[in-house]
């Protein structure tokens, strides 16, 4: 029996409830593009699916009008308490009252709810709504790939509805674009006979690179580089720092050679975090280790230390328009070593073009100094902000009637599909929002159900007034 069958107005519930059934890990979409192609014929929908597992599917207005995009995407971020099978196995919900959960794992929320709106305006034809064609996208959370690989000439419509925003009241009108610099270098070793340390330092707040790039978070790659630089006169044998090039680093070890080394250096950098930035909890050591025969050369050592130090990272400028938006940043994310190589993952982002350029060329002249191989990859635009928007405009006046509120507008320095679809489909209006999820893409994500039945009505009320 359905954990949603004492709730009247629960058709978009029944959908996500459905769509929990379906692994649909990003890669893995092969199975939710089959349910939804199935989903469409058996409604008598005229659908399109393409290559990478998107799939539009188009329903005739009841109303005259141009035609709106309504879109989510369709694959999850995958993480569990235990060895879950996403591959093969469905989510298990639980209910708590008004929260929503899963047994253990992510609950797929992020975006299923959005896919479950769709499919419920779908079938639902007491509905009052122009042509709607509905843009179930895959691999977002992964890049974004689903969307840069999607043919835009299928969609006539040029007002678009994103469903993929985490907090009720909240509409994203603009987003970040983004680029990536991913740089490589092979080093010389030379015999050592010095003593051998490792660096650590650990316990920082971390966080996301772009929603997080503004509350002054200290970045453990860069602050360890400081630290070696510091001591001066060390030959490296490994770096070794950050998940993710879109994360803040909130740990990094470096192993290195030294004759002789002051440890009280590692306490004074630990007051210099805590006075400086907004971490609280920061622990940095300077451990002894067995003497390593080998380590870097002290040129590419230099070269190394150079660079991370060198290296731009947190917040270039912020936008003179919208207070308190960071407008330009970067990101040194990751670095790993590994048979004497190694590698740096930095992110770029700038809801300004020719910044987010400029910036990717600094870092890239930066590290070719110093003799590493430049790689660019993963550009996304920016979705810029429209002060002059007529979706924008209607959306605000009907929260504001529905709920008695002004709805919170907001530009966010982090990519969403928005950015794709406008960079594509000229002079396309968007907005982007949602219910409210909490702790999203880890294994307490939640759902509130009264947030999703309210984000519904307002998007049925949308629809009926674009």
């Amino acid at each position: 029996m359905s954990i949603f069958s004492d709730i009247k107005s629960n058709t978009v519930l029944k959908h996500f409830e459905m769509l929990s059934q379906i692994p649909r890990g990003s890669f893995n979409t092969k199975g939710i593009a089959d349910f939804l192609c199935e989903f469409a014929i058996s409604n008598n929908l005229k659908h399109y699916r393409d290559s990478s597992d998107n799939v539009v599917i188009y329903k005739d207005g009841t109303k005259s009008g141009e035609p709106v995009i309504l879109q989510g995407h369709t694959d999850i971020v995958c993480d569990s308490e235990n060895d879950f099978d996403f591959q093969n196995s469905s989510i298990k919900l639980i209910r708590n009252e008004d929260i929503v959960t899963a047994d253990g794992t992510t609950l797929g929320a992020d975006n299923g709810i959005a896919c479950a709106m769709m499919m419920a305006i779908l079938t639902d034809t007491s509905l009052v709504h122009p042509p709607v064609e509905c843009v179930f996208t895959s691999n977002e959370e992964v890049g974004l790939l689903g969307a840069a690989a999607l043919d835009c000439s299928k969609l006539k419509g040029k007002y678009l509805l994103n469903i993929d925003s985490a907090h009720e009241g909240v509409f994203t009108v603009g987003c970040a674009g983004g680029i990536s610099v991913i740089a490589t270098k092979s080093c010389s070793t030379s015999k050592n006979t010095a003593d051998t340390y490792k660096l650590s330092v650990s316990a920082l707040d971390g966080g996301h690179s772009g929603a997080e790039i503004h509350k002054n978070r200290c970045n453990a790659i860069k602050l360890a580089a400081k630290i070696i630089d510091e001591i001066g006169n060390c030959n490296i044998i490994s770096v070794t720092g950050g998940s993710k090039e879109n994360a803040i680093p909130s740990g990094c070890e470096i192993v290195f050679t030294a004759n002789s080394i002051d440890k009280t250096v590692a306490e004074k950098y630990i007051q210099y975090v805590k006075s400086t930035y907004s971490d609280s909890d920061c622990k940095i050591q300077i451990l002894d280790m067995p003497v390593s025969e080998h380590a870097f050369t002290a040129a590419d050592s230099s070269n190394i230390i150079n660079v991370l130090v060198g290296l731009p990272d947190g917040i270039k400028c912020m936008n003179k328009v919208i207070p308190d938006m960071v407008q330009t940043s970067s990101n040194i994310g990751v670095v790993t070593t590994a048979d004497n190589n190694i590698k740096f993952e930095i992110s770029v982002r700038s809801s300004v073009s020719h910044e987010k350029y400029q910036l990717q060329k600094s870092i890239a002249d930066i590290l070719e100094k110093y003799n590493f191989d430049v790689d660019v990859h993963g550009d996304y635009p920016a979705w810029e902000f429209k002060e002059q928007s007529a979706l924008k405009d209607i959306a605000v006046e009907t929260y504001a009637e529905m709920y008695g509120k002004q709805p919170v507008i907001r530009v966010i320095h982090a990519g969403l599909e928005c950015g794709l679809f406008s960079d594509k489909i000229q002079n396309l209006d968007c907005i982007s929002y949602g219910p409210d999820l909490f702790d999203i893409h880890t294994t307490s994500e939640r759902m509130s159900i009264s947030s999703v039945l309210r984000v519904y009505d307002f998007t049925l009320q949308l629809l009926k007034l674009i």
